[in-house]
């Protein structure tokens, strides 16, 4: 709803907008169709170059046009994306059919190929899906730096407030891309973590080894002797091995885990668990979740939980008697209080 109240700036009366350029996008109330129409005259402007660069299929190669594209068409639509997620796939059409445009420029076909083919050839996604995973990323950034709007929100949605209701198109339509993408539990700050209150002993012993040299300095077959000869160690009764590890690969992340269960004469289970979490988390992170997926599993079965971590940084952020970290850390470190 928008107010009537009129503004002045040093007598001269403010003029009321709808809708507000600013760096490249267009702001406003409820949807701006100003800004589909903006990307697209900025994208179908820098289709000629392109179609110069292939010169009907004699020009140059499909992987340079294809680059091409990607850093001079879809670059302009993934930096809307933010604005342009709240879009209908009806409204995304015009953008949908430059893209087509655009393989077929590429690849030389027909106006008669087959949309599918295009896309599994050049490896690219619709543009409305395309859309969707960046802002969704973009989302899970913001809210990782802690954006005290955005966090507002996203709680409200997750803990079922009533206020969620009375919240703008926008803000709505965002809580529904993060909720169809299933990314509250990893990729939003776990809620309801309350610090670790000094006196409270915890139920847990960490213990941390270093090796001689680097990990990446060693023989890989020295590595794996030196770690069998570790856990033979521990006990191989009644108890639960979870061997952890969290991954990194650009800006995606995930975390895995193998938990082995033993129970009398030698009888043992085995159970993996693969997750991915929010794209631009730390290695750090990614381990720190497979730890507290460990521990879940561990934390009704009545019995020893022994795990096994290749990250230094992590197991000292658990040890730390003052959690760095409000979220994962505290979450790890609550599981196993007495």
């Amino acid at each position: 709803m928008v107010s009537d109240e009129t503004f002045w700036l040093n007598g001269v009366k403010l003029e009321r907008v709808t809708s507000y350029k600013y760096l490249g996008m267009y702001i406003g109330f409820g949807k701006i169709r100003d800004q589909i129409t903006y990307v697209k005259n900025i994208c179908i402007s820098r289709l000629k170059p392109l179609r110069v660069l292939s010169n009907y299929g004699n020009g140059v190669g499909i992987p340079i046009l294809r680059s091409v594209y990607l850093s001079t068409i879809r670059s302009i639509i993934d930096y809307s994306a933010p604005i342009l997620c709240c879009y209908t796939d009806k409204d995304l059409r015009p953008l949908e059919l430059l893209q087509n445009e655009a393989m077929r420029v590429i690849l030389g076909c027909p106006r008669t190929a087959r949309i599918e083919i295009m896309r599994m050839e050049l490896n690219l996604q619709s543009v409305t899906q395309r859309i969707r995973e960046v802002a969704v990323s973009s989302f899970i950034r913001m809210i990782r730096q802690n954006d005290r709007h955005l966090k507002t929100i996203v709680n409200r949605y997750v803990t079922g407030v009533p206020g969620f209701f009375r919240l703008n198109e926008y803000s709505r339509r965002l809580c529904k891309i993060l909720s169809d993408y299933n990314v509250f539990g990893f990729c939003v700050p776990l809620p309801n973590t309350r610090p670790i209150k000094p006196w409270i002993t915890e139920k847990v012993d960490i213990s941390i080894e270093q090796l001689d040299m680097r990990k990446r300095d060693n023989n890989p077959h020295e590595l794996r002797q030196l770690f069998l000869e570790k856990i033979s160690q521990y006990p191989r009764d009644m108890v639960i091995h979870a061997y952890c590890d969290g991954s990194v690969t650009g800006s995606r992340a995930g975390l895995g885990v193998v938990i082995r269960e033993y129970f009398e004469f030698g009888i043992s289970t085995e159970e993996r668990i693969s997750k991915r979490i929010g794209d631009h988390s730390s290695s750090t992170t990614a381990e720190l979740f497979a730890i507290y997926e460990c521990l879940k599993f561990g934390i009704n079965k009545g019995k020893s939980i022994i795990g096994f971590v290749d990250s230094q940084s992590a197991l000292l952020a658990l040890n730390a008697k003052v959690p760095s970290d409000d979220g994962i850390v505290t979450k790890c470190k609550s599981t196993f209080l007495i």
